[in-house]
């Protein structure tokens, strides 16, 4: 049987031109990016046939979009857009870190595999400030990757409060937590997640098109040294500028809060002090709140709050006095 794919482009694009339509409802860990990389197969096939150009744009687009933005986690996710989450477009700099800006309270996550219950979170109390750098530091099992799902609007807690510009998150529907992740929280992961067949502007491209306001993407791509790069496409950078990439994507957004999940982790040392320069730079500029979760203790350097996890408990939780500056990281 032939597939028309005019027919395809058209049912798919009006599947997401319609508000009240779901992509996916529930893709665990280990289905989101395998989604998202068979979707791109099929793009690739598809670009083979130049009649169906047009269609398969409106494919690639919501590929990238479950494949870039979302990655690894698991998430009760749709595009539905009404109600309304307004990311302002300045943050008066005088201000930062004077306003409360997270607040967690007794918030406890669990999870059952088999027959035995682990305890992720325990009782986590927490808050932050406007505009900070916190680092959260802990083994492997001890709860970060957890806490940040959890403020990021990609997990639950069993129970507490995750309250976020005075918004108890945690509380909000599908829909509007929908709207939360995309344009208040900015993501950056390991691993980049960038897709392979689009190139560097493309991959920002694709943030920005399901984005309220976004920054205009070649003054995003300047401000992260990638400018001279923008039509090349992810294989032919360095881990480093593949990672500059995918801050700039989660920043095109202009999202008031940015979740970095081992941002250096895939790095040697010079790229990975790039990076952090780089997010600092972020901060400044944008006065956004951002979270790193590391094991890598050399990073709380930067921080203006260091906070410590073990077996699911906040150990530790203090300002730090001495901030240093990205390049007087040593490890």
């Amino acid at each position: 049987m032939r597939i028309n794919g005019k027919v395809v482009g058209a049912w798919f694009g009006g599947k997401i031109t319609k508000q009240d339509n779901k992509i996916c409802k529930y893709l665990g860990p280990t289905l989101m990016p395998q989604a998202g990389v068979a979707l791109g197969l099929i793009v690739v096939a598809g670009n083979l046939i130049s009649e169906y150009a047009a269609q398969i744009r409106v494919i690639i687009l919501c590929s990238t979009f479950i494949y870039s933005i979302i990655g690894p986690v698991a998430a009760k996710f749709s595009l539905e857009k009404s109600g309304e989450i307004i990311v302002p477009d300045k943050i008066i700099l005088q201000e930062r870190g004077k306003k409360m800006f997270i607040k967690i309270k007794n918030a406890t996550k669990s999870y059952d595999t088999g027959k035995i219950s682990i305890n992720a979170l325990k009782n986590v109390n927490l808050t932050m400030n406007e505009g900070e750098i916190a680092v959260i530091l802990g083994p492997s099992g001890s709860g970060k990757s957890t806490l940040l799902n959890i403020i990021g609007g990609i997990d639950h807690i069993d129970s507490g409060n995750v309250i976020v510009d005075g918004v108890d998150i945690m509380k909000l529907n599908d829909n509007k937590l929908t709207l939360y992740r995309r344009d208040s929280v900015g993501f950056i992961f390991q691993f980049y997640n960038l897709v392979p067949n689009l190139t560097v502007y493309e991959n920002v491209e694709v943030a920005a098109n399901i984005s309220k306001n976004p920054i205009n993407i070649d003054e995003v791509l300047n401000s992260v040294g990638m400018s001279e790069f923008k039509n090349r496409f992810p294989r032919e950078l360095s881990g480093g500028q593949q990672q500059r990439v995918s801050i700039a994507r989660a920043i095109v957004k202009k999202p008031k809060l940015l979740l970095c999940d081992e941002p250096t982790g895939a790095l040697d040392y010079k790229a990975a002090k790039e990076i952090l320069k780089l997010i600092t730079e972020v901060n400044k500029k944008f006065a956004t709140t951002v979270i790193i979760i590391t094991h890598n203790t050399a990073i709380s350097g930067i921080a203006d709050r260091i906070i410590k996890l073990r077996s699911g408990e906040i150990s530790e939780n203090v300002v730090n006095e001495n901030v240093l500056l990205a390049e007087g990281i040593e490890w």
